[in-house]
């Protein structure tokens, strides 16, 4: 899985965040108990932005966001951060579509 930087602040990337954006599994992840925190953080990961981006986006140290990025991945049961990310709109995808989505093992 690829991510990107977001853009510093005062520049002219075209690179927007709105978060109403992000599709998500909303009732998947309502039933993991992600604080409103760590749910800014996760619409972020969905938009692929690397975790030092988003501490600088959100004016966080790494060290909180990359906390927030673990407490995330214990409360979903999940391995990784890809996972989570997976969790939160592969599921999304499939309700919207009626096709199942095949994760490869």
């Amino acid at each position: 899985m690829r991510y990107r930087q977001l853009p510093l602040f005062g520049t002219d990337d075209p690179v927007p965040f709105v978060p109403g954006s992000v599709k998500r599994n909303q009732a998947w992840i309502d039933s993991q108990g992600f604080s409103a925190k760590e749910r800014e953080v996760l619409d972020l990961l969905i938009l692929r932005y690397t975790p030092q981006s988003i501490a600088i986006h959100l004016g966080k140290s790494y060290r909180t966001v990359s906390t927030q990025i673990g407490n995330m991945v214990l409360k979903a049961h999940v391995a990784n951060r890809d996972e989570l990310v997976g969790m939160a709109t592969d599921e999304q995808a499939e309700l919207e579509t009626g096709l199942r989505v095949v994760r490869s093992a």
